[in-house]
């Protein structure tokens, strides 16, 4: 596998179109398109935000929306996407090394993230870098569609 080059750096508002043909060109659904794109503009101007895009090229190649939640002081990735042509090189796993790096320096005790229960992909690969599944919440995208809730706590073990 060839090493992959790319910038990250954090989300500005010009970037609000090329993240919706992101998500799109890896089949998401056109409302959490939206949603998606409204969470990661209104979370990169909210001081417990984190927003980041990857970048190849000029092209955006992924990105990731997350909150330093001070509740329960656990990080939530809200959106991780990576063009379909970039899965399996090791940038999905940067963006969530980063994330465990910023949810720390927020004095978080974890991370926790979810995903749609079909999405085998996904749920292999949090399962790999050391994320534990939390609990399932019935019917949370869709009637037919069950959201998989997956926990990484840091200095224990579940």
């Amino acid at each position: 596998m060839n090493k992959l080059h790319y910038t990250l750096r954090s989300f500005e508002s010009k970037d609000r179109e090329a993240i919706k043909d992101l998500m799109r060109g890896v089949s998401w659904p056109e409302h959490y398109v939206e949603v998606h794109a409204n969470a990661a503009e209104k979370l990169s101007k909210d001081d417990e935000g984190d927003v980041l895009v990857a970048i190849q090229d000029n092209k955006i190649i992924a990105l990731m929306a997350m909150k330093h939640q001070r509740l329960n002081f656990l990080t939530c990735v809200y959106t991780l996407v990576v063009a379909a042509e970039f899965h399996r090189n090791g940038l999905g796993k940067a963006l969530l090394d980063y994330a465990e790096k910023r949810a720390r320096e927020s004095e978080n005790r974890g991370i926790f993230l979810d995903t749609t229960d079909n999405n085998t992909n996904a749920r292999l690969f949090y399962k790999a870098i050391g994320f534990h599944e939390a609990y399932t919440m019935p019917h949370y995208y869709l009637d037919d569609l069950d959201g998989i809730t997956y926990l990484k706590l840091f200095n224990r073990q579940l």
